[in-house]
C-alpha cells in the first residue's frame, strides 16, 4: 500500500511518526510522511519519503520570547505572568490563522500522488481526515495523547492535560470539539477547492463522511497511560513509537571515549524551550555535577552555554536516545513526551526538570512508576536541587531496580511494530470492502 501519514508539531510530535513510517516500510508498504519542512533531514536519514509543510508556526512557537516565557512559566505566581500569557496566546493564534492557508496548501500537495490509506494525527491543524475523504481512501486516526477519544477517564483537550473532572463531565467535555475547528471558515473554503461538500460533522475525526467509525491507534505505552475502559473496540494502545538509530549513524569519537570511561556519566538535556539565562543554566549544571561527584554528557541547546560548562562535562550534539540513554547512569531531561518514553525504555533512573505543565504531567507519571526523582520545574532549577537529585538518581538502588523493571516491560511492547500491524490490518480490511 501507498500510505500517506500526516503529523504536525515540534520534533517530539514528528519523530514518533517517522518511527511508524519506518515500521510500515519494513512491512513492505511505501509511506509518505507529511510534516513540517524542517524535519526533511530526519525522515531522509531513515529512508522515509517526505512531503514538507509550512513550518513558520513551529518556528514562531520555538523562537518567540513571549511564547517561550508563557510555556515555561505556566502556573507561575510571578507578577505580570497572566498578562504576558494572554499576549503570547493571542500572538500564537494570530500566527496560526496567518499560516493556515499555507499549511492547507501543503497538506493538499502531499496528496497529489494519491494514497491507498491515510494515517492522520489528531492535532487541530493536521487535517488528514479531509484528505482521506478527498481521496476516498481508508482513514486511521492516531495520537500520542489519551485526550482525543471521549471517555469517562480522560477529559478532552479543552481541559489542561493532567487535569480531570468528574467522570461524566470528562466525557461531556468532548462535545464542543465536534463542531469546533481552528480556522473553520478557511478549512471549509479549502474543502470546497478539493471538491468536498460542506456537510454536517465534517470536522469530526471519529467518523467518516458516510458515518462509519474511524479506527484509532494511540502511540502510548499502556503501562504509562492505561487505556480507558469505555473506549470503543476499534481504539488501540500500541506502546510508544520509538525511532531506531539511523542506519549509518555512529557516535563521534569524543562521545564514545567519554562514555567508555568510569564512572558512567549522567545525561543532561532540557529541550528547546529557552526559559532561563543560558550562561546561568550552564553554571548550575557545572556546580551541581561537581557537588554530586558525577560526570555529565550535556546535549547542547539554545538554553545552555557550552563555554560555561566545566571539565567533567562533555558538550554533545544530537545522538539517538535509544543508543545513548542505556549507556549513562541517570537521565536529566525536560519532560518531552518522546524523551520520557525513551528514558523509560532505557531502564535508567530519571531526573525530570520540566518546563511546561504538560511536560510535568509526563514527569509525574514517571515518578509514580518509581523510576524518577520528584520533578521540579526548570524555572526552579538551582545547584542544590539538581545536585540532590543527581545523587539520588545515581545512588538509590530501589530507583535503579524499578527503572530496570519498567524498561524491560516498555521495550517488550514494540509500539511502532504493533501500530504498523494494526494500521496495515485496517487498511487492507477497508480496501477489501470498498
Amino acid at each position: 500500500m501507498r500510505i500517506l501519514i500526516y503529523t504536525y508539531g515540534t520534533r517530539g510530535d514528528v519523530q514518533p511518526y517517522v518511527a511508524l513510517a519506518v515500521a510500515l516500510n519494513a512491512r513492505g508498504h511505501h509511506c509518505v510522511l507529511s510534516a513540517p519542512a524542517r524535519f526533511a533531514g530526519l525522515a531522509a536519514a531513515h529512508g522515509v519519503e517526505f512531503a514538507g509543510r509550512d513550518d513558520e508556526l513551529i518556528r514562531f512557537y520555538l523562537e518567540d520570547p513571549e511564547v517561550q516565557y508563557s510555556l515555561a512559566h505556566q502556573g507561575s505566581a510571578e507578577p505580570g505572568f497572566r498578562a504576558r500569557g494572554r499576549r503570547a496566546s493571542t500572538a500564537l493564534r494570530r500566527t496560526l490563522v496567518a499560516r493556515l492557508p499555507h499549511i492547507l496548501r501543503d497538506t493538499a500537495a502531499a496528496a497529489e500522488g494519491g494514497a491507498d490509506l491515510v494515517v492522520a494525527g489528531h492535532y487541530q491543524w493536521e487535517l488528514g481526515q479531509h484528505i482521506a475523504e478527498h481521496l476516498k481512501a481508508p482513514l486511521v486516526m492516531t495520537s500520542l495523547w489519551p485526550t482525543c477519544l471521549p471517555s469517562r477517564r480522560h477529559p478532552s483537550e479543552v481541559v489542561p492535560f493532567g487535569g480531570s473532572l468528574p467522570p461524566l463531565l470528562n466525557r461531556l467535555s468532548y462535545l464542543p470539539l465536534r463542531w469546533f475547528q481552528v480556522g473553520g471558515a478557511e478549512v471549509d473554503r479549502w474543502r470546497a477547492d478539493l471538491g468536498l461538500p460542506k456537510r454536517r460533522g465534517r470536522h469530526d475525526r471519529s467518523r467518516t463522511a458516510t458515518g462509519e467509525p474511524v479506527p484509532f491507534v494511540h502511540g502510548i505505552s499502556p503501562l504509562v497511560v492505561p487505556p480507558a475502559p469505555d473506549w470503543p473496540a476499534n481504539a488501540h494502545t500500541s506502546g510508544f513509537w520509538r525511532l531506531p538509530p539511523a542506519p549509518d549513524w555512529s557516535p563521534p569519537p569524543s562521545l564514545a571515549d567519554f562514555l567508555d570511561r568510569d564512572p558512567k556519566p549522567v545525561f543532561i538535556g532540557f529541550g528547546s524551550i529557552v526559559s532561563r539565562d543560558p550562561e546561568d543554566t550552564a553554571r548550575v549544571i557545572r556546580e551541581a555535577v561537581s557537588r554530586a561527584g558525577v560526570r555529565a554528557v550535556v546535549r547542547l541547546e539554545a538554553n545552555i552555554d557550552a563555554d560555561a560548562l566545566g571539565p567533567d562535562v562533555l558538550p554533545a550534539g544530537e545522538a539517538p536516545y535509544d543508543w545513548l540513554f542505556p549507556r549513562v547512569a541517570a537521565i536529566v531531561h525536560g519532560g518531552g513526551v518522546g524523551t520520557v518514553n525513551d528514558a523509560l525504555a532505557s531502564g535508567v533512573p530519571q531526573v525530570p526538570v520540566p518546563h511546561t505543565s504538560e511536560q510535568e504531567v509526563w514527569c509525574r507519571i514517571a515518578h509514580r512508576l518509581g523510576v524518577a526523582t520528584e520533578p521540579f520545574r526548570q524555572r526552579d532549577l538551582d545547584v542544590d536541587r539538581l545536585a540532590t537529585a543527581l545523587r539520588a538518581a545515581t545512588g538509590d538502588e530501589g530507583l535503579a531496580r524499578a527503572a530496570r523493571s519498567v524498561g524491560e516491560r516498555v521495550r517488550a511492547e514494540d509500539g511502532a511494530g504493533t501500530a504498523a500491524a494494526l494500521v496495515e490490518r485496517y487498511g487492507l480490511d477497508r480496501a477489501a470492502t470498498r
